[in-house]
């Protein structure tokens, strides 16, 4: 079995261009079935979907990386600052948001597996704000379908995605 670091490695050796038109059509299609959830979602980083500006959501949030720490949780319409790794994020004064008022979790990852296993880029941001969200959030993985592998190492602290977005759609991982 391949190492964690081997997976990130061999993923970011890829060229996987993500069609965030046609994923964000999807997620905002699974959204519209679930009646105005609160949904938690990102600012893209180069090769991750943009999803930031979905429609369907009864509220948006946006997660901010501090330079100290982990995740926080902001509304979507937070007065913005330019993070150092290029992406828009709210300032740091915005208020914040809990996490356990989240309904839906949109996540990013360098790949995923289809059982819901999930590889980020290895400082654990995403695993350490899940774990403080309520058991039943509903966690989506966002990613193009060929960063989707069979299956990923996982650790204890590893929470697992239970639904994944690729260009065809939302849907339930394998388990």
């Amino acid at each position: 079995m391949a190492t964690k670091r081997l997976w990130r490695e061999w993923a970011n050796s890829q060229v996987w261009t993500a069609d965030s038109v046609r994923i964000r059509s999807g997620i905002e299609a699974f959204l519209r079935e679930l009646e105005a959830p609160i949904v938690l979602t990102y600012a893209a980083m180069p090769g991750e979907a943009d999803v930031e500006s979905i429609d369907g959501a009864g509220e948006l949030l946006l997660t901010r990386t501090p330079d100290v720490g982990g995740l926080t949780v902001h509304r979507a319409d937070s007065p913005m600052e330019t993070h150092r790794w290029g992406y828009r994020q709210p300032v740091e004064d915005a208020a914040r948001v809990e996490s356990a008022k989240i309904d839906v979790v949109l996540v990013p990852g360098a790949l995923f597996d289809r059982r819901g296993g999930r590889l980020g880029h290895g400082r654990g941001y995403y695993d350490r704000l899940l774990a403080t969200c309520r058991p039943a959030v509903i966690r989506v993985g966002v990613t193009t379908a060929g960063a989707i592998v069979e299956r990923l190492p996982t650790e204890p602290h590893d929470i697992a995605m239970t639904h994944l977005a690729t260009e065809t759609g939302v849907r339930p991982v394998s388990g």
